[in-house]
């Protein structure tokens, strides 16, 4: 049979076509050919077009297969290394970020359950991991510093609580003991020990000059006269004594007035209940928390200011205190304003060591609670697309399929996938690829309502739930979806097209699945379309 030359054949000019250049027979065995207005690929790439060719059936010979069959085989082999090194690349980032956020959730789960001790390596292939181990360090120890520094402020003050009970007992051997790293717990110790040294020595003084006092007067009864002068000048003395108890009695009053003002200058909230839950004590933190005035809350009970919920959960924690005598940590979101708080409860004891009292010391933690929110947020979300990720939709589609199973309410999927993106990296660059993938996510994003679900779950991949959708209304929805691709496309001046090619399937309650069987259905629908996009 006769040669042909293939650009005579399809009446081509593009001039630029490498077989146009090379007056070559075989046009199938070249790369990047321009045939048919569109710049074709490897063999291996176009070897369904070519063998539907009649130019092929037409210049094949023996001489011409050998060379096919070398170029096949050579483009084989290059494609299997290629699959190779991108399935092993894969795997290892896989195993890495799997590695990585279950370090990171397990540091969470220890922080969240009350231990700020953990720590985390920070080393990670993948900067994302990096980052996180490093926030949830940074975390831990602000925490740890946190809870430390709250637990020696109570310990502190309900020793200095014991003492001022033993000194208005009589005990005036007792003193504030141990080291504080607390500057003004420290200063505060010297002040109470000073205070109680020198009423100790006062009320000695006073019991020597009343003892001295007796004596003289026994004498008096035996020498009145000879003894006018010296009665005068004991009485003189103890009259002394007197002004300096009364000195004494002021310098305790300051102390107290010393306490109370570190007490409300604290930024903490601090409050005292006994064992009936009736408010002792409250200082201005509490109380502007409150919406109280001074002593407005004296002889009311901890319900009254409080939900029946949160009073509950309270007196559950303080009756640990008064049963164990040992501090309570506990966490709570507050009714009020949604605040979120950590408590700590401790127990003030008398001498001979029973509890009459609790006291509490609020410190606000909402900024922790955002921090932790937002921890969740970034491992739920693509970071490119800013949409959700694989592990989003598997976190959130989970309990909406078990919810659909009770209601007997059934949920449509659509899965997209972006036709020749590979062929966008490759003519175009990355960026460009990126570039679409983040188009796409926009598209969809505005397709569709912001309660659907949208997300990103793998290269060139992406799910949509559209929540609440009836089956008369997907084929509509997917057809708005091409008709807002059409009017992208028409609206740009690049060299290729955004398509999709997409797949709808539906759970029914009456046959429930599990989310990954309810993909592979979405996934073989979607890869009919794009084959039958292609035929046509």
């Amino acid at each position: 049979m006769e040669k042909v030359k293939c650009w005579d054949f399809f009446n081509c000019n593009e001039k630029d076509c490498p077989v146009y250049v090379a007056k070559s027979l075989r046009c199938w065995l070249f790369s990047g050919t321009h045939c048919r207005n569109e710049i074709q690929g490897k063999y291996l790439e176009k070897m369904e077009m070519c063998l539907g060719c009649k130019i092929f059936k037409t210049n094949m010979d023996v001489s011409g297969m050998k060379d096919t069959t070398r170029v096949t085989n050579e483009q084989f082999k290059e494609f299997r290394k290629i699959v190779r090194d991108r399935d092993k690349e894969l795997e290892n980032i896989g195993l890495e970020l799997a590695l990585g956020l279950s370090e990171v959730f397990e540091a969470l789960k220890k922080i969240s359950s009350g231990d700020p001790t953990v720590r985390i390596p920070e080393t990670s292939k993948v900067e994302l991991i990096s980052k996180l181990k490093h926030i949830v360090n940074i975390t831990a120890a602000e925490i740890g510093e946190i809870v430390d520094q709250s637990h020696e402020f109570a310990m502190g003050l309900a020793e200095h609580f014991d003492v001022l009970h033993k000194v208005s007992t009589g005990n005036l051997h007792a003193r504030v003991t141990g080291k504080s790293q607390v500057e003004l717990l420290e200063s505060f110790k010297k002040v109470t020990n000073d205070t109680i040294a020198s009423i100790s020595r006062e009320i000695n003084d006073r019991k020597l000059a009343e003892a001295a006092l007796l004596k003289a007067y026994d004498d008096l009864e035996l020498r009145v006269e000879d003894r006018t002068a010296e009665l005068k000048a004991a009485n003189n003395k103890l009259l002394q004594e007197i002004v300096d108890r009364e000195r004494a009695e002021e310098a305790l009053k300051k102390s107290e007035e010393q306490y109370r003002s570190l007490v409300e200058s604290t930024h903490d909230s601090i409050y005292v209940v006994d064992r009936e839950y009736r408010y002792v004590f409250i200082n201005k933190k509490h109380l502007t928390r409150l919406g109280l005035s001074v002593d407005a809350y004296i002889g009311r009970l901890y319900g009254d200011f409080h939900s029946p919920d949160e009073t509950k959960l309270f007196i559950e924690k303080a009756d640990e205190v008064f049963n164990r005598g040992e501090s309570v940590y506990h966490e709570y979101q507050s009714l009020r304003d949604g605040r979120y708080f950590l408590l700590t409860l401790s127990p003030a004891q008398r001498v001979d060591g029973t509890i009459t009292a609790i006291t509490v010391i609020s410190k606000e933690i909402t900024d922790y609670k955002k921090m932790q929110e937002q921890l969740r947020e970034l491992s739920l979300t693509d970071q490119l697309t800013c949409i959700y990720n694989r592990r989003g939709l598997f976190t959130l589609v989970d309990p909406m399929l078990k919810q659909a199973k009770r209601q007997k309410k059934g949920i449509f999927m659509l899965y997209a996938d972006i036709d020749n993106l590979k062929e966008i990296n490759d003519t175009f660059g990355h960026k460009e690829g990126d570039a679409a993938l983040i188009e796409t996510a926009n598209i969809l994003k505005t397709n569709y309502r912001e309660s659907d679900i949208i997300a990103r779950i793998g290269g060139d991949e992406f799910v949509v739930i559209p929540v609440g959708t009836a089956g008369e209304d997907i084929e509509k929805i997917v057809d708005r979806l091409e008709k807002s691709l059409e009017i992208y496309n028409s609206g740009r001046k690049h060299d290729y097209r955004l398509s999709l090619s997409t797949g709808v399937t539906y759970y029914d309650p009456e046959n429930p699945c599990s989310i990954e069987e309810l993909l592979i259905q979405a996934d073989e629908l979607m890869y009919k379309h794009k084959k039958n996009k292609k035929n046509s």
